[in-house]
């Protein structure tokens, strides 16, 4: 290509500018190169999630968003656990003495099995509704002579999740952690 056609290709392309094409093309061009520098240059959320359990279940994992748990609760990110095939443990702490409240995910059972868990550990329960539908909270005794706060709830399409706290928790608190869930 010599100096000439060159400019004569320059000419036809700003001409082509200045029609609406052209400024189509030039809008375009620039929302595509700002979308690309967003997608890469905004940190996207990450999972507290290790990808090694991520990828051991089946169902995705519930788990809270540290931004919306109740002041002085916190998720313990190193406490993530598959401690069976297909069951995730985690935990929050919160409270001067440290407490905490356990998390046990695994897939959703029958509904028979959810019942009969209701049944024969939390007997005397109340409903409780919460984002990700309806749960019950109760006290079950953990076979040492102590009681522990307890919440069931089964995730329509996802995994059913028992947590359990000191019977000491205060209820309001308990289910503020449970609404912060967010999935993996």
């Amino acid at each position: 290509m010599n100096l000439s056609t060159i400019k004569k290709i320059k000419a036809a392309y700003i001409r082509s500018l200045k029609g609406y094409r052209g400024r189509f093309v030039l809008a375009v061009s620039i929302l595509v190169v700002v979308l690309i520098l967003v997608f890469t240059l905004v940190p996207q959320p990450s999972v507290p999630i290790p990808k090694s359990i991520l990828s051991a279940v089946s169902f995705p994992i519930y788990y809270p968003d540290q931004s919306t748990l109740p002041a002085g609760y916190t998720l313990e990110l190193n406490s993530f656990q598959l401690i069976n095939p297909g069951v995730v443990f985690f935990s929050v702490s919160y409270g001067q003495n440290k407490d905490f409240i356990v998390f046990s995910e695994e897939k959703m059972p029958s509904n028979s099995v959810t019942r009969q868990f209701a049944s024969d550990y939390i007997p005397l329960h109340t409903p409780i509704n919460t984002p990700y539908g309806q749960g019950i909270f109760g006290a079950y005794n953990n076979g040492s002579g102590s009681l522990k706060s307890v919440i069931s709830l089964p995730i329509q399409n996802g995994p059913w999740l028992i947590v359990t706290a000191p019977s000491n928790i205060n209820h309001n608190q308990f289910v503020k952690v449970i609404d912060s869930l967010i999935k993996s």
